[in-house]
């Protein structure tokens, strides 16, 4: 017998344990029809049979997914971070730096402990959940401690041009710190334990540096005329880091869905950037990305692209019926049309769902040939448009200041030309005699 099969045997009887006679009775079946198959003897299914035994904990949580269950620990997780927010808000002048660091401290050690004994118990969502609350607490305490050294509030020299453009660099970059302890203490965490959940604060963190960064690159104003591309830049970088991360992973957790969420987030961020630009590029964009995430979400079994895919084939609809069509006679012919075909697609999902499900379910490797060329391509385009647009984008800058230095002449000619008020005379009254 093969160890990928003894691993899905193995599975479905750990699975099944705690499920009543029943479940028992189904798995004795399936394990007597693969002794009757030459598939595994005797010996094994006995073995495999005896396991329940030895896992006495593997069904104590609730099984994994979109349940009340994991909507029950997340959102207590949110309202552990909620009220911590609250509190900190409401007394931070109070606490000041020493208080934030203490209460920051005693925080995650309880939920650090809270997450052991969860562990030890069998509990290991819970568990998950309160370590990424855990690692939460990360920026919090190094905000306090950057306080207290008084790194936070000095005032750098470097790249000094003008109050206000070297305070606002200085905002952005004195973040940097804060972005890289979270990563550590992420990468720390699952040294120590494996959870999937832990790539959610690292996703963040990683995809928040070259946002805090970006000044030390580029000018404020260059970079706020190329943030369509530079978010497109690093919506390829997150799914780069993501699909290196789904190719890498071999202890059966999700680690690079979070990655996938935050380039995905980049990626409609960029297309609302140029589409403020040229609405048609950006629809007929959003469409191709569609195809291409339909594609994805087949070929990687993910259903976090599917829903992507979606959302840009709704979004270029809608920007047919309310831009393209909005006074085409026609047009409502052709929009009922497509709701009939969209209602023949969902009868024809409906009767391929149990094999797309079962192809979206399927163990083995998350690969999609050519996927190495497609992300380094569209990371080339992104390169190629920061390069080419830095000149319309010194165009843009110098046309605007020139439109300000034109508005701040006329409101000044205009109030130069304006006469004078003058007050009506009244005169004062007489002494009383």
């Amino acid at each position: 017998m093969s160890d990928s099969q003894a691993t899905r045997l193995n599975g479905s009887t750990a699975g099944g344990a705690g499920n009543g006679g029943t479940g028992g009775t189904e798995r004795s079946g399936l394990l007597d029809l693969g002794v009757e198959r030459g598939i595994i003897t005797s010996e094994q299914r006995d073995a495999l049979l005896a396991l329940e035994g030895e896992a006495p904990n593997a069904t104590v949580e609730a099984k994994r997914g979109f349940n009340a269950v994991t909507v029950a620990y997340w959102t207590g997780g949110i309202a552990v971070l909620c009220a911590f927010a609250w509190f900190l808000i409401s007394r931070w002048e109070v606490l000041g730096p020493g208080g934030v660091l203490a209460v920051s401290l005693v925080y995650a050690l309880l939920l650090v402990v809270m997450a052991s004994v969860f562990s030890k118990n069998g509990f290991r969502h819970a568990a998950a959940v309160s370590t990424v609350l855990a690692a939460g607490m990360t920026p919090l305490v190094t905000w306090s401690v950057l306080t207290l050294t008084g790194w936070w509030g000095q005032f750098p020299e470097l790249r000094y041009r003008g109050l206000v453009a070297a305070e606002f660099d200085w905002q952005n970059i004195r973040w940097l710190p804060i972005d890289l302890t979270t990563i550590l203490t992420a990468l720390i965490a699952l040294r120590m334990v494996r959870y999937g959940v832990l790539g959610l604060p690292l996703a963040i963190a990683t995809c928040a540096i070259p946002i805090h960064g970006i000044s030390l690159v580029f000018d404020l104003e260059m970079a706020d005329q190329l943030g369509p591309a530079l978010a497109m830049l690093l919506a390829v970088v997150m799914l780069s880091i993501g699909y290196a991360v789904d190719r890498a992973t071999e202890d059966g957790e999700d680690y690079a869905i979070w990655f996938y969420a935050a380039g995905l987030v980049c990626t409609g961020a960029s297309i609302l950037g140029f589409w403020n630009r040229s609405a048609a590029i950006a629809a007929h964009s959003m469409l191709f990305l569609s195809v291409l995430f339909a594609v994805a979400a087949l070929q990687m079994r993910r259903r976090l692209f599917l829903a992507a895919a979606t959302i840009g084939f709704l979004g270029y609809l809608a920007y047919l019926t309310f831009d393209v069509f909005r006074k085409t006679l026609g047009y409502p012919i052709l929009l009922a049309t497509s709701g009939l075909v969209i209602i023949l697609l969902a009868v024809w999902i409906q009767r391929r769902f149990p094999d797309l499900q079962q192809r979206m379910s399927a163990p083995g490797p998350r690969v999609i040939r050519g996927a190495p060329l497609a992300l380094g391509g569209a990371g080339l385009i992104a390169l190629v448009m920061i390069a080419i647009g830095r000149s319309d984008a010194r165009a843009r800058i110098r046309e605007r200041y020139q439109r300000e230095a034109v508005s701040r002449a006329l409101m000044h000619n205009r109030s130069r030309s304006r006469p004078p008020t003058r007050q009506p005379f009244t005169p004062r009254n007489p002494a009383p005699r």
